[in-house]
């Protein structure tokens, strides 16, 4: 069963929980907070190493407060985690041997969150810098053919198509459309390069502007844009980023200590659907979403 399809049914099951249990429930069950003892028994890590709930027959013996509502976050996650592990052991077509749910299907590799694919796509290359003279001063920059190759390794499956050629003037105009699969959906994300007609350097007028604009569409994703933190303004932006960082990071912190839930396995699962290996590399446009859910209780 997909993990879609169980968190609707236990929603259909559970329709008086509040969402934050449901969250509260996916994370523990995402993080591995979830053991199955027996038969009908599970244990659920809980607010830290040191608190454990038993759930045996549909029942939790975590503290009294769950008693004032129907039904509290373990039992829920138990129920997820039963769901999910009758679908991994189901057999597969035609055959009597026990599979791996995964192995049954055409294989493809998971699309990742566009947040991490940009934070990949942000890092700096210093060693594929190149560098021409424009007008006496010395430009730093990257080829077409490295940009296509960071998109190949980091946004594999990207595509790029021409959305317009139009003349302006002497000079040639393209639009670019860059394309990236993410889980989010298939992100667009447009530039434009000119050139003139006469060009009298290397290459011609519609190639050069077509290898400008797919550059600067690309930049949009992140590509190449460290090239030009050369004043005060990029880290200043960053500094505002961490900021807010930090004070999410300690909002959610307090609301997740209300909520018992545990601060490590709510972070590990942030990093998980967002992507990232780190904390702090969680856009803040989650946080922000995740803190916001948490408001709904």
């Amino acid at each position: 069963m997909y993990l879609n399809d169980a968190m609707t049914k236990l929603t259909t099951l559970y329709a008086s929980a509040h969402e934050p249990l449901l969250t509260e429930a996916l994370v523990l069950c995402a993080t591995g907070a979830v053991t199955l003892m027996q038969a009908g028994t599970y244990t659920v890590r809980y607010g830290g190493d040191d608190e454990l709930a038993t759930i045996e027959g549909g029942s939790c013996d975590c503290d009294p407060l769950a008693e004032t509502r129907q039904v509290c976050a373990h039992v829920i996650a138990a129920n997820l985690y039963e769901l999910l592990r009758e679908e991994e052991e189901k057999p597969c077509p035609m055959t009597t041997t026990v599979a791996p749910y995964a192995l049954r299907q055409p294989f493809a590799l998971p699309l990742r969150s566009i947040h991490a694919i940009i934070v990949d796509l942000s890092r700096s290359f210093p060693e594929c810098v190149a560098t021409k003279t424009l007008k006496g001063n010395i430009i730093s920059y990257l080829h077409w053919q490295t940009v296509a190759r960071i998109l190949d390794t980091y946004a594999p499956g990207w595509e790029g198509t021409v959305a317009r050629v139009d003349q302006v003037g002497s000079k040639v105009a393209i639009t670019y459309r860059l394309s990236i699969p993410a889980q989010e959906g298939l992100i667009h994300r447009e530039a434009t390069g000119q050139e003139d007609e006469a060009v009298d350097s290397y290459g011609d007028s519609t190639s050069n502007a077509e290898a400008m604009a797919f550059k600067r569409a690309a930049a949009k994703f992140g590509v190449g844009t460290w090239l030009y933190d050369k004043d005060s303004s990029a880290p200043a932006w960053r500094k505002q980023v961490q900021e807010e960082q930090l004070a999410g990071w300690k909002t959610l912190g307090a609301r997740v200590d209300t909520a018992k839930m545990d601060r490590e396995q709510v972070g590990a699962w942030l990093c998980a659907i967002t992507g990232v290996a780190r904390k702090m590399d969680v856009p803040l446009s989650a946080l922000k979403a995740f803190l916001a859910s948490l408001s709904k209780s």
